[in-house]
């Protein structure tokens, strides 16, 4: 009975260390995933920039966007120095958290971008009519003045 006990406490305590060995070396990130997560918000930063960079052409406020830009960007920079440390569990995660911070901002940019373009042609619209309206009205008006001057001056001055 008692070697059926120490085996049993035996196997627990083996299971117990295995599991936790094979738990940590799972929850660590290796060197070429904290590289991959690295170069992945690499390219979502620039991705997301060149977003935030059209939606600025076009006349958007993108102040909130280039904020978010900028929070992520210190994280990846954080997670750049994490890996050059050889700290491949922090450069993993920060560059998650750069990743994160970026979620969502190329269709916020998107919309930012259709919505100043909406502006931009409305306000060319109003602007190109009131324009026309106003050359119309002084045509209108000057042509009437013309004939109103011409029937009361221009009759009697032919006669």
């Amino acid at each position: 009975m008692k070697f059926y006990a120490r085996l049993a406490l035996l196997s627990i305590a083996f299971f117990l260390v295995f599991t936790g060995f094979a738990g940590s070396y799972a929850l660590g990130a290796t060197e070429s995933e904290a590289l991959d997560a690295v170069v992945a918000a690499e390219e979502t930063i620039a991705t997301c920039y060149r977003a935030a960079a059209e939606a600025d052409g076009a006349g958007a406020d993108v102040a909130e966007l280039l904020r978010r830009l900028d929070e992520a960007g210190e994280l990846l920079s954080k997670a750049e120095l994490s890996y050059g440390r050889q700290d491949f569990d922090s450069a993993f995660d920060y560059s998650s958290q750069s990743v994160n911070k970026l979620t969502g901002l190329v269709a916020e940019a998107e919309i930012l971008h259709e919505t100043a373009v909406k502006e931009y042609y409305a306000s060319f619209l109003v602007t190109t009519g009131g324009s026309a309206a106003g050359v119309a009205a002084v045509v209108c008006s000057g042509f009437v003045v013309w004939r109103l001057l011409k029937k009361r001056y221009g009759e009697g001055a032919s006669k």
